[in-house]
């Protein structure tokens, strides 16, 4: 996906507009990050980590937080 390629290296990316944080790990339906991209509305954390998105004011995106409740994110064995 090109809209993905363009945040190659970050796993957090935040919409300027919404005060929302995209995890792209979990990615959005491809339009949301169409509409981000053409906006240029968007921002990339340092570090690149979600408590650092929470710090900024930024919120999670409701499909990545669902997801990080159900574990995703955790490895498994």
């Amino acid at each position: 996906m090109t809209e993905l390629d363009r945040f190659e290296g970050y796993r957090y990316v935040g919409d300027k507009r919404t005060q929302v944080v995209y995890d792209l790990e979990n990615p959005p339906p491809a339009a949301v990050l169409e509409d981000l991209v053409a906006s240029e509305q968007f921002t990339c954390f340092g570090p690149d980590m979600l408590p650092e998105a929470r710090n900024r004011g930024y919120r999670p995106h409701r499909l990545g937080a669902i997801a990080e409740q159900l574990g995703a994110d955790r490895p498994t064995d």
